[in-house]
């Protein structure tokens, strides 16, 4: 069903000034991935991926359906395709093929690349791809990023880390979120953010080469009775996580500190690390922002919804603006929160 979209101001109180955040209502009910061009804001929800006008909001175009046929999305459920914009087109990953569509939604190119591993989210850089894929190798599983050619040939592996569960034993749950991005691509280099528990974010050439290592400076977060209880009620929402946390619970290793950081975004020349720091008596998160060289600019506490597991509902930040896809429980709607980042 459309909802009339409306507009609406809030204004957040915190030792420092919070800018104000637009709302904007929608017509989504569980959208995966927003991002956000010049002038169009994209969103992928379900086997759909939808193109809106960055102005009004006005729907532009949706395409894509569930299926594994031309322009069909094959996907784990509640997930929808992983979105890259960084071509000017739009490169969509989805179970087993990548998929690259213009900006109205015509499709380009289509590629089985099931034979790599289990696609996870792919980026194209100049000529090549970067993909991150899961794969066996002599019965371990690996989370890599590797770099391709534009024919799909491995051309080297820039990050290799073993799979945050084994069969049988105990984990630590409280991760930056497996399901968050874990590279860009901006300024011609490749920025991938360490592994699930390490807190570096690395830089390599479009040749796979590294460049640079970023530790960035941040305050240790602990992790209390508080955040653990929390943690638990969100599999309380329905049946089936429910289900998972009886099943999962005696393996649970929590950590007496959350990581670093919980997510980075690289944009308009700046690196955004949004870390677990929350002051909740406002709903911010704070976030530590570098320029693209390394250098410490500056912290800001941007407002941010969570829906699990600590995880941010999706948000992006473009052109001095954090967008964010927020669920609104009381009216059980989604709502386009656009905040002023600076």
């Amino acid at each position: 069903m459309t909802r009339i979209i409306t507009f609406a101001l809030i204004l957040f109180s915190s030792i420092q000034l919070i800018p104000a955040t637009k709302i904007i209502e929608t017509d989504h009910l569980k959208p995966f991935r927003i991002r956000v061009g010049a002038q169009k804001i994209f969103i992928s929800e379900g086997p759909q991926i939808s193109v809106y006008s960055k102005n009004d909001f006005k729907l532009l175009t949706r395409f894509g359906k569930a299926g594994e046929g031309p322009g069909e999305f094959k996907l784990l459920p509640e997930f929808g395709p992983e979105i890259d914009i960084n071509s000017g087109q739009i490169l969509a990953t989805s179970m087993g093929k990548i998929s690259l569509f213009t900006f109205e939604g015509k499709q380009i190119m289509e590629k089985n690349i099931a034979a790599l591993g289990r696609p996870e989210l792919f980026r194209v850089i100049g000529d090549k791809f970067t993909g991150n894929v899961i794969k066996v190798e002599k019965k371990n599983i690996w989370n890599l990023i590797n770099l391709y050619d534009k024919d799909f040939n491995t051309l080297t592996t820039i990050n290799r880390m073993p799979f945050h569960m084994k069969r049988g034993g105990k984990f630590n749950p409280i991760t930056r979120g497996i399901y968050l991005p874990n590279h860009y691509i901006a300024d011609k280099m490749i920025w991938v953010g360490g592994t699930l528990y390490k807190d570096n974010i690395l830089a390599y050439d479009d040749r796979g080469q590294l460049i640079s290592d970023l530790n960035p400076e941040i305050d240790k977060v602990k992790f209390n009775e508080g955040d653990k209880q929390g943690w638990i009620d969100s599999y309380m929402v329905n049946a089936d996580y429910k289900r998972e946390y009886e099943r999962l619970k005696n393996r649970f290793l929590y950590p007496d500190y959350f990581p670093l950081w919980q997510n980075f975004i690289i944009t308009d020349g700046k690196l955004f690390i949004q870390t677990f720091a929350r002051n909740d008596k406002n709903g911010t998160n704070k976030f530590y922002i570098y320029d693209t060289k390394g250098k410490f600019l500056k912290n800001a506490w941007l407002p941010l919804t969570e829906y699990f597991d600590f995880t941010p509902d999706p948000y992006y930040i473009s052109g001095g603006k954090l967008y964010q896809l927020s669920n609104n429980y009381e009216d059980e709607t989604i709502e386009l929160r656009i905040t002023e980042t600076e």
